[in-house]
């Protein structure tokens, strides 16, 4: 996660971008704590806990590959 974030700021030279996705993956697991019980956790429970991390992840990328070509845009019209 943290080179991500790296690169998040290393392409923007800017903390706001990364200081979003960091909400967001924060967003993320505190909705998934408060949504699925506690443990002992079935395999079933496991997987579904996984596949929401991962969705949380795909979607942060998505975001961050959206922001660098918006951003790509931006410069090559200045």
């Amino acid at each position: 996660m943290s080179i991500m974030f790296t690169w998040l700021f290393e392409k923007d030279n800017s903390i706001w971008p990364v200081t979003i996705a960091h909400a967001t993956n924060n967003l993320v697991y505190s909705v998934l704590s408060i949504l699925m019980p506690s443990p002992p956790l079935s395999t079933f429970d496991a997987v579904i806990r996984l596949t929401l991390g991962a969705a949380g992840y795909f979607i942060v990328a998505i975001g961050v590959i959206w922001f660098d070509k918006a951003r790509e845009r931006h410069l090559s019209n200045s």
